[in-house]
């Protein structure tokens, strides 16, 4: 791979929102989670690390971004938001980069992941890039969303995901025909609305066991 210019883009948006239960929440915003994206984003903060993604480079798996070099880490704030941007060292030319954030009023948290090639030769394969694998907690989960707007004209699904593995895949390049990348979870007495910005093609997979569903 010949200098990246792939700067290899890729974003995740996770909103913990609207509970299952009656109650009223104190807020104008009734689907925000404050509390979950807080501590969500405070485990980034301190350790970006832990970001969520799986790779393969040269044939070696990692997982985050632990056991990389971080050469720079820098937290900020804005009325909106409170920001991180961290960027590790891969090899002595390739370089990773990643931007997460909070927003204040909603609770959403969310990342994108760059990878440059700044050397002047070609790296070595990067392949089988996960841009989430995530767990999340709960009983009875179930998923809810629509399909594409080719085919399928937005039909709508509901599926119990109860000791079963369900996957979606878009294979043509334009991301939203056949299926879309956007997902309303619902496990436990809560749920976390999760999308995938991807402009081309993509491909999730929703693995449930127990009380555990993993989201990859």
């Amino acid at each position: 791979m010949k200098n990246l210019l792939l700067s290899l883009s890729l974003a995740l948006i996770l909103f913990a929102g609207c509970s299952q239960s009656t109650a009223i929440t104190p807020s104008d915003r009734p689907c925000a989670d404050l509390e979950t994206g807080t501590e969500m984003f405070g485990r980034w903060a301190d350790d970006p690390g832990a970001i969520p993604v799986s790779f393969d480079y040269g044939g070696t798996v990692h997982q985050g971004f632990k056991g990389l070099e971080l050469i720079s880490k820098t937290l900020s704030e804005s009325p909106a938001s409170h920001n991180l941007r961290a960027v590790y060292r891969l090899d002595d030319n390739v370089e990773i980069s990643v931007e997460a954030l909070l927003n204040k009023e909603f609770g959403e948290t969310e990342y994108t992941v760059w990878i440059e090639n700044k050397g002047t030769v070609p790296s070595k394969e990067i392949k089988e890039f996960k841009s989430a694998v995530i767990r999340f907690e709960g009983e009875d989960p179930v998923l809810r969303g629509c399909l594409g707007d080719h085919g399928h004209l937005y039909e709508d699904y509901v599926t119990e995901l109860n000791d079963t593995t369900v996957s979606f895949i878009s294979t043509g390049g334009r991301a939203t025909h056949g299926c879309f990348p956007y997902f309303d979870l619902v496990h436990g007495d809560g749920g976390t609305i999760l999308a995938l910005g991807w402009a081309g093609t993509w491909n999730s997979e929703f693995e449930s066991s127990g009380d555990t569903t993993l989201w990859k």
